[in-house]
């Protein structure tokens, strides 16, 4: 769990824009920052200690005010109870990793300005946090801070602390982000040539498909064109035969025989005569 250490009257609005982006990345049960959400007749410092021992990250937000000034010119920050003061204590005796985050253009407090269990705080590697128009980058660093020193759990949903790690603060590079735009418009640009490509492609290998079909069916269609037809068997054709020759109609053929006379002998001859 990572828990956030802030004083209400010094930075609760900035600590709340910081506390939605911490849970938006790593869960909302495993960011804290209500320590003063603690229930009436309980004994807040137990309460602190508790959390406190179940963190794994301890973010303390340094405002301007967060020495906790009063109108008497006491600050809270002196008292030995004071809530701020004992969740601080309570991690360093811990062993818990403490980043201190700088609001606008607080300084790091001084080592004599703070009290005699907190003086290690001055040394400690602090990072900037900007209410304005470097929020989010500010943000992000701190973000990839923390992921080096704590890690997401995927099975047991939790935060486990990774000691051998170490806080690296990151150069922000202004140029980096409108680098990483233009490699991401270049890798979609490159995305959308693969989709042509492979769109083209499959246009192409249907297309050889089709004209591979029409090939094979044309020499097949010419040739049945240029088929010749051959005469089908008829059926039986009758031998030819002479028409009959009615007897009615026929010539009869009758053989009658004359007297022809015989000029020549003066005797009668008989001829046939058809």
């Amino acid at each position: 769990m990572i828990a956030i250490s802030y004083r209400r009257e010094d930075s609760l609005p900035i600590t709340g824009r910081l506390y939605d982006h911490l849970q938006a990345r790593f869960g909302k049960q495993n960011v804290f920052m209500d320590f003063d959400s603690i229930p009436p007749g309980v004994d807040f410092r137990e309460k602190i200690k508790e959390t406190i021992e179940r963190a794994s990250l301890v973010i303390a937000v340094i405002g301007p005010r967060w020495f906790g000034e009063q109108g008497d010119g006491s600050r809270r920050i002196d008292d030995p109870v004071d809530v701020v003061r004992l969740e601080l204590e309570h991690a360093a005796s811990r062993d818990i990793p403490i980043i201190p985050l700088l609001v606008n253009n607080t300084a790091m407090p001084r080592p004599d300005a703070l009290p005699t269990s907190l003086q290690w705080l001055a040394f400690r590697n602090a990072l900037p946090l900007d209410t304005g128009i470097d929020f989010h980058n500010h943000t992000d660093r701190l973000i990839h801070g923390v992921s080096e020193l704590v890690r997401f759990d995927e099975p047991r949903n939790k935060l486990a602390w990774l000691r051998d790690a170490k806080l690296k603060p990151t150069r922000v590079d202004r140029t980096r982000k409108g680098e990483s735009r233009r490699v991401r418009s270049g890798l979609r640009a490159l995305l959308a040539l693969l989709v042509i490509a492979l769109v083209g492609f499959g246009f192409f290998v249907w297309w050889w498909m089709m004209s591979g079909q029409a090939r094979r069916v044309t020499p097949a269609a010419s040739t049945n064109q240029n088929a010749v037809a051959l005469p089908q068997p008829s059926a039986r054709v009758a031998s030819p035969t002479r028409p009959a020759i009615s007897n009615s109609t026929a010539p009869a053929q009758t053989e009658a025989t004359a007297t022809v006379p015989d000029t020549t002998s003066g005797r009668h001859r008989l001829s046939s005569k058809t």
